[in-house]
């Protein structure tokens, strides 16, 4: 694995939303997750002016996970996979650390 420029772990108790397109669905409060994000930011001698990071989160009962990836282009971040919308824990955290996610809230 990478070592990244920006990597943090931290737990925090969260309510939780499952849906399919299906139309099934399930909630679950005050589940117990462990959320991790990491990102490069972009190098000074980078040609495309791309860089990347991941992003997961899972609970401690092992019923709940997401994760996917990051994409950026000049430390804005263009693109994501993994789940419908970006859980806000993650576009906060690349905020703080001078990202900017502000366009996936």
């Amino acid at each position: 694995m990478t070592e990244r420029d920006f990597r943090e772990k931290w737990r925090k108790k969260t309510p939780m939303v499952w849906s399919h397109q299906t139309g099934h669905s399930r909630t679950e409060d005050g589940v117990n997750m462990t959320f991790i994000c990491a990102a490069d930011k972009e190098s000074d001698d980078s040609i495309d002016h791309k860089s990347y990071g991941h992003w997961e989160m899972y609970s401690d009962c092992g019923e709940w996970y997401a994760g996917g990836g990051l994409w950026f282009r000049k430390n804005e971040l263009v693109d994501y996979d993994g789940n419908f919308s970006l859980p806000v824990e993650f576009v906060d955290k690349l905020n703080e650390w001078g990202f900017n996610a502000e366009n996936m809230r």
